[in-house]
């Protein structure tokens, strides 16, 4: 007989249990979703840094920043604008059935888009804290490499 029984049973046995999936449970995680990489950039980001400062290294609200939002607008700055002007075509279209003939641009309110915008932007670094979304590469890297003095 077998020293373990049947080898196969725990190949098998194996094969259906991730070393990362029972490391998480005994945490007193779930068993799937992050993992040690999400472990780690969040350990970083506590010691090193914010959610603001990833807004703010990333541009996370600029106007030219790479990320899509977490509602698809391919950034938070496009989303908060999209918004903003919705909002003033509604206005702009009100005041043109009392006659008055109005830019939309002129009703937009330019300091709403931006704190706007940052809001949207910390919430997407929230959820790549989280895990609800991926993190993207260069991000991981930066938080690695940059903000973390020892891995460097």
């Amino acid at each position: 007989m077998r020293l373990f029984g049947k080898s196969k049973s725990i190949k098998s046995i194996a094969k259906s249990t991730s070393f990362l999936g029972a490391y998480r449970e005994a945490g007193r995680q779930s068993y799937s979703g992050g993992g040690w990489g999400l472990a780690r950039f969040n350990s970083i980001i506590n010691a090193h840094s914010s959610v603001d400062g990833i807004v703010d290294e990333w541009g996370l609200d600029s106007e030219n920043c790479p990320y899509s939002s977490l509602d698809g607008y391919s950034n938070s700055y496009e989303q908060a604008y999209d918004e903003e002007e919705r909002r003033a075509e509604i206005k702009a279209q009100i005041l043109g059935m009392f006659g008055v003939d109005v830019d939309v641009e002129d009703l937009m309110d330019f300091d709403r888009i931006k704190e706007n915008a940052y809001k949207y932007a910390e919430e997407l670094a929230q959820a790549w804290l989280d895990g609800d979304e991926f993190i993207p590469e260069e991000i991981m890297d930066w938080a690695w490499y940059s903000l973390s003095s020892h891995n460097g």
